[in-house]
């Protein structure tokens, strides 16, 4: 008998047995009509190993903590510039901002300017502003002194990864620039690009009219918007994972219906998310509609809030524009562009604003800052 098999209504095994040619045929249209369910299925399985990555890679709990929680001490590093902050000996007088770039890094190297304004404007009041960079200390020592008095607060280097483990891991924060504000009481008070809202949260600070609890909320809904997002992304159109990512918008949208600014802020966010994902599904683009109208509703003076408006006119005129076979039906973005003028469908439009990170960009709707 043929070892290697043969060519007819069966297969032969190497063994000397055969498989009827139906088995195979049964395998191969088994195989073919499993495996399109089977791919949403792993790639939410990926989500979660990514959601776990700072686990496995820093040792950390899987459940990050919120704001308000005891802010680490800086230890292990070399300081560059300034003299050494000790946060314990600090407590009670100063507010520390710790911000974590590198000298490679160009949104750092803009966020650069920023800080030393803030340094100089608030630190009568108490400020205290340090750049860490897990770089070689020559390199940085290097990049410092060719800025001068431009990059004018304490710099230091990690000589460990324990500080930056401390912030960045137990944060899973993995984009640079970003900085941890540290308030009189050594509780870590807001997280973010020092380029958004970092000045506006310490005019709160110093006036004692921060809210933290309202900080608290908009800091959980951005992160749940960033897991909506990550979802959103690996889902197929008409899928479990689609059906699970509109729920949690859902869910997101009725816990922020409040009238305060922070929800209004994470409301932009969750609403620029949709809008600025391709895949979402009709059901998601109405919602967004809905949250504009509310938004416009409450604020028809904001900004920011007009801005969205336009940004969603602007990809609702675009995406009619560029169909072959003629218009397509109004979608339900398109009654919100009223909202800024009767001719705002005319204007020219431009393309969104890329925001860039030490992991390259991504279009993103209108800056929205979680006051």
């Amino acid at each position: 008998m043929n070892a290697v098999g043969h060519r007819g209504s069966n297969s032969t095994l190497k063994h000397g047995k055969r498989i009827p040619e139906f088995m195979n045929s049964l395998a191969r249209n088994t195989i073919f009509r499993i495996w399109p369910r089977v791919i949403p299925t792993v790639c939410l399985l990926m989500l979660v190993a990514m959601v776990n990555f700072h686990e496995l890679v820093w040792g950390l709990p899987a459940i990050e903590p919120n704001l308000g929680a005891p802010a680490p001490e800086l230890t292990d590093l070399h300081w560059v510039k300034g003299q050494p902050v000790s946060l314990a000996a600090n407590r009670g007088t100063t507010v520390t901002v710790v911000e974590f770039w590198a000298t490679w890094c160009p949104p750092c190297r803009t966020s650069i300017p920023h800080l030393t304004n803030l340094q100089r404007r608030f630190g009568p009041q108490g400020l205290v502003v340090v750049g860490i960079s897990d770089e070689d200390t020559s390199t940085v020592e290097s990049f410092v002194a060719s800025m001068g008095e431009q990059m004018d607060y304490a710099v230091a280097t990690c000589l460990s990864p324990t500080t930056k483990r401390a912030y960045m891991g137990r944060y899973r924060v993995s984009t640079i620039p970003h900085a941890f504000v540290v308030d009189q009481q050594g509780r870590i008070v807001w997280i973010g690009n020092p380029l958004s809202g970092l000045e506006r949260a310490l005019e709160q600070l110093f006036a004692g009219t921060y809210d933290l609890e309202a900080a608290k909320r908009a800091y959980t809904a951005a992160r749940t918007i960033e897991v909506f997002r990550a979802l959103l992304n690996a889902a197929q159109p008409d899928s479990e994972q689609m059906r699970a990512a509109e729920k949690l918008a859902h869910e997101i949208r009725d816990a922020l219906m409040t009238s305060e600014t922070s929800s209004q802020r994470s409301l932009m966010l969750l609403a620029g998310s949709i809008l600025t994902t391709p895949k979402a599904s009709p059901s998601l683009r109405e919602l967004a509609a809905q949250i504009i109208d509310q938004l416009k509703a409450q604020n028809p003076s904001d900004p920011q809030i007009q801005q969205l408006v336009r940004f969603a006119s602007a990809r609702d005129s675009r995406s009619t524009v560029t169909r072959p076979s003629g218009p397509r039906p109004p979608s339900p973005v398109s009654r919100i562009s009223k909202a800024v003028s009767p001719a705002s469908h005319l204007r020219k439009t431009t393309t969104p604003t890329l925001v860039h990170g030490s992991h390259g960009a991504r279009p993103s709707p209108p800056p929205v800052e979680l006051k």
